[in-house]
């Protein structure tokens, strides 16, 4: 029950006793918490953004699914896709035209039905709506950007497994898959993000590649969807929570600024017995 939702979604359905009746969803103080830091968010993107084009890259696992119930606002299939459609819909209300492309990274099969089923849905009624944009569903995607080559997906690597060697893991998956691109005679990404772990992670590396220094910068991108008790045993208990996005500009082919619009909490209850 501590996933983004939004308050203004209204979904029409027939009750048990044939009537008609509209769904509303009643926010607890997590998901108020979490929808005013996504509008937030959102408020000052468009402040950043101004008059430039958007490009929107979604980490993946849009939906819940049905894999682990516990926690589940709905169950309804169609329902957690309107859901998730309600989160999605204010980035083109609000960017309109300046949204230019739209991409969704196909997630966990724990959260979409398997092989993509409820993104993939999930996208076709975002292209019925909006004909005029460039929005697909990719696996494993590898964009460019004014130069800028971009490699996204939503499975990767975690941000290793204690304190001090946290980023580790990123940064040497970072740097085999710039020697592999090198290797195969193609032009490295200077912008990778991965999701899944939502554990916010920052590593850059810099390399000599065709006579030139290049620097790439690679992310572990955050969360909007607290921990249920799947996820906190999956992560050993884990300390503190990341939520918020990530926005970028690009120019000349390389990020010349980053802002990080991560929000940390520490999940711990805490107590004073004396």
């Amino acid at each position: 029950m501590g996933a983004v939702i939004n308050p203004d979604l209204r979904i029409e359905y027939i009750d048990a006793l044939g009537h008609t009746a509209v769904w509303v969803p009643t926010l607890n103080p997590a998901q108020e918490f979490l929808w005013a830091l996504y509008v937030e968010c959102l408020n000052v993107v468009e402040g950043i953004v101004s008059d430039n084009p958007l490009i929107v890259l979604h980490g993946g696992d849009v939906c819940h699914g049905h894999k682990h119930p516990d926690g589940l606002i709905v169950s309804n299939r169609d329902w957690q896709i309107e859901m998730a459609l309600s989160i999605i819909e204010p980035w083109f209300d609000r960017f309109g035209d300046r949204l230019s492309t739209f991409r969704i990274a196909l997630g966990t099969e724990a959260h979409n039905w398997g092989e993509g089923s409820l993104e993939v849905i999930l996208l076709q009624r975002l292209k019925d709506r909006h004909p005029d944009h460039d929005i697909r569903a990719i696996l494993h995607g590898r964009g460019e950007v004014d130069g800028l080559v971009v490699d996204y997906a939503h499975h990767g690597p975690g941000p290793g497994i204690r304190e001090w060697t946290d980023g580790n893991q990123l940064r040497y998956y970072m740097r085999s898959l710039i020697i592999g691109d090198q290797r195969r005679g193609v032009e490295p990404p200077g912008l990778i993000l991965r999701g899944h772990f939502h554990d916010f992670t920052w590593e850059t590396d810099h390399y000599v590649h065709d006579g030139s220094v290049k620097t790439s910068h690679a992310f572990i991108t955050p969360s909007w969807c607290g921990m249920n008790f799947y996820a906190t045993r999956a992560t050993k208990s884990q300390v503190n929570q990341d939520f918020g996005l990530i926005l970028f500009k690009v120019a000349d082919g390389e990020v010349v600024q980053t802002w990080p619009l991560v929000t940390f909490i520490d999940l711990r209850t805490q107590e004073t017995w004396l």
